[in-house]
Formats: structure tokens, sequence, C-alpha cells
């Protein structure tokens, strides 16, 4: 259900801006360039890793392919981070309750991700803060479950999962220290 009520929350707006992007910060702008050949950002933009930029491109790809304009495009973009962002919040559930919270706790966790501001902007947006929230809320997971079992393959996947929120932007590598 909180998934669900994220998803419709933040869908509202979605196409806010259509078909140009007047958000300086959303990476489907650059993605978008780059499907049209008019930009290489792996060799021209290293402000931002490219986990989020590769994963918008193959989206564009599926999307141009289908005939679908630019505008549709972005939507699609960033539904894809609405979703995201809902998983998030269950990721948030699932902390609490590892770390030892009751479900009233991890309920209030989670609806205090879903009526945070900032995350719901940064989810209407195409660009990669989604991204790095959830690969450190999956890496923190994932880190508890190894508390609990002490089994070293969830060890391993919270490496994985910090190299992934690393490789969605840079501040995601903070949680190696983690």
């Amino acid at each position: 259900l909180l998934f669900i009520l994220f998803i419709l929350i933040n869908i509202q707006g979605l196409s806010w801006g259509l078909p140009s992007s007047w958000h300086p910060d959303e990476l489907v702008k650059n993605v978008d360039w780059a499907l049209k050949g008019d930009y290489q950002f792996d060799q021209e933009d290293f402000y931002y890793p490219s986990l989020p930029k590769y994963i918008m491109y193959g989206l564009g790809k599926i999307v141009y392919g289908l005939g679908y304009p630019t505008g549709t495009f972005y939507y699609v973009a960033r539904f894809l981070t609405v979703i995201l962002g809902s998983l998030v919040v269950l990721l948030t559930y699932g902390i609490t309750r590892s770390a030892g919270g009751k479900r009233t706790t991890a309920l209030v966790a989670s609806l205090l991700v879903i009526t945070c501001n900032e995350f719901s902007m940064n989810a209407h947006l195409a660009h990669n803060d989604i991204y790095v929230a959830l690969f450190c809320a999956l890496a923190v997971l994932i880190l508890l479950k190894y508390r609990e079992t002490a089994n070293r393959l969830w060890l391993y996947a919270t490496f994985f999962t910090v190299g992934l929120a690393a490789s969605s932007k840079y501040n995601g590598g903070a949680l190696v220290f983690a």
C-alpha cells in the first residue's frame, strides 16, 4: 500500500515542463542529446557517474524505438524515478523492521519519507538522486541482514550495492565506511 500511495501522490504533475526539461540537473536532457547524437556523456560530462545515464539511455532506446516523441521519453524516465522512489519507501519500512522497530514505527518512518517534500521533488525528475537513495537504502538493509546472520554473502551484496550507489552519484561511495 505504501508503494502504491507514493506512486499515486507523485505521479501528479509528472509532465511538468514537457517536452522540454526545465530543471538544470535533470540528467534525461543530456541522455536525450546523446541518443540524438549531439552529445557523448561519458566523454564530455564527468559531473555525475554513469549508471543512471545508461539506464535512461536504454530506456530512451526503447521509447524512441517504439516511435514515441521526446516528451514521452522524458515522462517515462520520470515515471521510472517515481517507481524507484516507491522502492525507497518500501526499503525504509524494511530497514526499520530489520533494525528492531515495530510495525507502527516502520509505518511512521515510511510515511515520513512519503511526506518529505525534497524526496517527492526528486522523485518527479529524471536525475540521479533517487538512484543513489535507492542503492544506499538497499545497502543499509543488506548490511542489517549481514549483522543478523553473519553470512558473508550479505556482506558481498552490500559491497555491490555500495558500488551501485557510487555509480549513481559520487557521494554514494561514502557508504564504504559503513
